[in-house]
């Protein structure tokens, strides 16, 4: 019934089987593997919780330590052990509580021993801490009024005191006044007291041994008050003395009493010292909470120890089991499995029918081609060996067929080895093919022979015409550049026409402005002349005038006799000089008037001048507008010569490049007649079927071609009228992409 069944399903069951038993030796493994790390936890957490235990003994051992070093030194820096052990105790017992939590015994143990260990330093440790700190404040007090008791500021004060009721007492004696030497008295006495006060009270420490430092502050005040209103009456300016005695007092009472008396009541607050600590350690309170914690703890370590050795023989035991059952099921396993595979070989060996290694080579000479290889027989032809065999011979067969075909050999039938027979049929269908693409390449070929022949022609007349129309742009660019050479000259010339103008225009600007400066001034001329005209006849009426005066010095010397002969001589030279004066008056006021009758005349010629400039000014700006116009139509005119010159450039550009391509185009067109008739020479050695060229797919009628010589524009052609595009036969490369 195996043998009936499929090679694959052969294979998924005798694999199967083998993979099933080891399925179960690995689900059996895991389990023990699975058991013996879950013990293997359990062990490891049972000595973190040892070790947690550890932690919190050593923890505790820090604690004392760090407090028995400061009870012995009173210095805060032994305490660290002290601080980092409480520390390390609550994060130990957080983390031991929190690995128990699956044991409420345990936990219940542990909360146990964190209370005891509270009690510890609540009750004991923090007592005894806080006691030794008191001590260290009384020590600390003592050295501080040592301090200040070696101090010599309060004697050097009391001196001075001294020295300076001394010098007001003994001029108070001198004055003979012994009520101030009373008070001065009374007042050192005051002092004398508060020091007795102050030294009885830092002897005994007694608060009663104040009282004459108290008494004696209180009379001084009173004393002091006084001696200042009672100096000042004398009005001798001795008040100055007890201020400084004020002073002197309050310093020695600020500076040196009141320090010590302080020193020395901090020294009071102090109740404790180190005979107390003494005592108080040697209760060994702290030692019994200690003995405790270390049994309690070392309880829960010796349980944790007890599981941990059950646990470990648990292990043992599971490792044992595993062994066991992995080589006894190896060897199950293996036996089967051989026993599977001698079979499966069989079978395969009977489906292939040989060697794989021969079937494989076999089959890689027949990928690679090779299809002369002789196949070696057993005698036994059955399975992949015989099909192989059958397939052989057929591939053969048909690459005879193909080499045939490939010679040329196009008459040749293929026989179908079954209806199915997928390469036979693509042979077949690829003969037929062929015999069709061959005879319609042979017709495709003469209509490109023909085709070439036309398009040469053509080129050949189309080089000529462009040849004939460079030769003619020649000459008009020629032409148009002589002729923008010229337009060139003319807007030139324009130009300095137009410069000349303005300078003409400038200039006779510049005369009409200069005319009309000159009538100006002829007019002021003028004025001037009238004005000097009215100056002449005042002198003329001077003249008169003093002519009338001379007539009447002259009768007044008369009169005088020979008393007025000089005066008489006098006036007759004054009328002489009168009468001069008025005819110079005279020929100056006609020669004046004449230059004022020339000026006036000068002055209507200038003014009809300057009208005369101001219009040849108008004509001149009327010419030098016309001939800029002139120079920029000139200027544009050149540079659209210009502009059509550098058309006329680039269409002879044009042109010889089309002379060029049409040159080409017929080299080409004769090359491609010459493939053609190298195509129908290649095409001669198919052999098709029917001994003759078929008829194409597509309709072609050779009677469309004109033999006749067409005249065109430019000059005649051999082409023939246009093949519509159904008659064309269609040489696209994307025909042949199915073979």
């Amino acid at each position: 019934m195996f043998g009936n069944l499929k090679f694959r399903t052969q294979l998924f069951l005798g694999n199967g089987l083998v993979l099933g038993l080891m399925v179960i030796i690995a689900g059996v493994v895991y389990t023990s593997v699975s058991s013996l790390i879950q013990n293997n936890k359990w062990v490891e957490h049972t000595h973190e919780v040892i070790g947690k235990g550890d932690q919190l003994v050593m923890s505790l051992v820090d604690m004392e330590t760090g407090e028995r070093g400061f009870m012995i030194t009173g210095d805060e820096g032994y305490l660290d052990p002290y601080h980092g052990g409480k520390e390390t105790f609550a994060r130990a017992m957080a983390e031991a509580k929190q690995l128990v939590n699956d044991n409420p015994a345990q936990v219940a143990r542990f909360a146990a021993v964190e209370k005891l260990a509270k009690e510890l330093d609540e009750k004991v440790m923090t007592v005894e801490l806080e006691a030794r700190r008191e001590v260290v404040k009384g020590d600390e007090a003592y050295k501080h009024f040592k301090k200040l008791q070696a101090r010599t500021i309060g004697k050097e004060i009391f001196d001075n005191l001294r020295q300076v009721i001394a010098t007001l007492r003994a001029k108070e004696a001198a004055d003979k006044n012994m009520a101030g030497v009373v008070l001065l008295d009374a007042i050192l006495m005051d002092m004398v007291n508060q020091e007795t006060g102050q030294r009885g009270f830092l002897l005994t420490g007694q608060e009663a041994s104040l009282e004459p430092f108290i008494a004696g502050k209180s009379s001084l005040a009173k004393h002091l008050q006084q001696l200042e209103d009672g100096l000042r009456k004398e009005g001798l300016g001795d008040e100055r003395h007890a201020r400084e005695i004020r002073q002197l007092a309050a310093d020695w009472a600020s500076q040196a009493a009141m320090p010590e008396i302080e020193a020395r009541r901090a020294m009071n607050a102090v109740k404790l010292t180190m005979d107390d600590i003494v005592a108080m350690m040697g209760k060994g309170a702290g030692k019994k909470y200690m003995d405790q914690l270390r049994v309690q703890i070392a309880e829960i370590t010796d349980i944790e120890k007890g599981l941990m050795e059950q646990r470990q023989l648990a292990a043992a035991a599971t490792a044992d089991r595993t062994i066991n059952i992995s080589i006894f099921g190896t060897l199950v396993a293996v036996l089967i499995g051989f026993g599977i595979v001698v079979f499966l070989t069989r079978n395969v060996m009977n489906q292939l029918g040989g060697e794989p290694s021969y079937i494989a080579e076999v089959v890689k000479k027949v990928a690679l081609g090779d299809l002369t290889m002789e196949l070696k027989s057993d005698g036994r032809d059955v399975g992949i060996f015989a099909a192989m065999k059958d397939m052989m011979a057929t591939l053969k067969e048909k690459a005879d067929l193909a080499t045939k075909i490939s010679d040329g050999d196009l008459t040749q039938e293929v026989k179908l080895a079954s209806e199915v027979d997928v390469l036979g049929i693509a042979l077949k269908e690829m003969s037929d093919n062929l015999n069709k693409i061959i005879g319609d390449v042979n017709i495709a070929t003469d209509q490109v022979s023909s085709g070439s022949s036309q398009v040469s022609d053509s080129s050949q007349s189309l080089s000529q015409g462009a040849t004939e129309q460079a030769a003619s742009l020649e000459e008009i660019t020629s032409s148009m550049t002589q002729m923008a050479s010229q337009t060139k000259t003319n807007a030139e010339n324009a130009t300095q026409a137009n410069q000349l103008a303005g300078q003409t225009r400038d200039a006779a600007e510049k005369g009409n402005s200069q005319m009309q400066e000159m009538v100006g001034a002829m007019g002021e001329i003028n004025e001037a002349g009238q004005n000097i005209s009215k100056i002449i006849k005042v002198i003329d009426e001077i003249a008169f005038q003093t002519n009338l005066l001379a007539l009447n010095a002259a009768v007044e010397a008369a009169r005088a006799g020979r008393h007025g002969k000089g005066f008489a001589v006098v006036a007759e030279e004054v009328r002489n000089l009168a009468a001069r004066s008025a005819k110079a008056a005279k020929e100056t006021a006609e020669l004046i008037e004449g230059s004022v009758a020339k000026t006036q005349n000068g002055t209507q010629i200038a003014e009809q001048t300057s009208v005369a400039l101001t219009e040849i000014v108008n004509s001149v700006t009327k010419v030098t507008d016309l001939v800029g116009e002139i120079a920029a139509a000139s200027n544009e005119q050149a540079q659209g010569i210009a502009q059509a010159n550098q058309a006329l450039s680039q269409v002879d550009q044009v042109t010889q490049q089309n002379t060029a391509s049409a040159e080409q185009s017929a080299a080409a067109a004769e090359e491609l007649s010459s493939q053609a008739a190298h195509m129908k020479e290649m095409m001669s050695h198919f052999t098709i079927k029917g001994g003759a060229m078929k008829r194409p797919a597509v309709g072609y009628n050779p009677a469309s071609r004109i033999t006749t010589k067409e005249k065109t524009h430019w000059g005649e052609t051999s082409m023939g009228k246009a093949v519509k595009p159904s008659e064309v036969i269609a040489l696209d490369d994307g025909e042949f992409g199915k073979y």
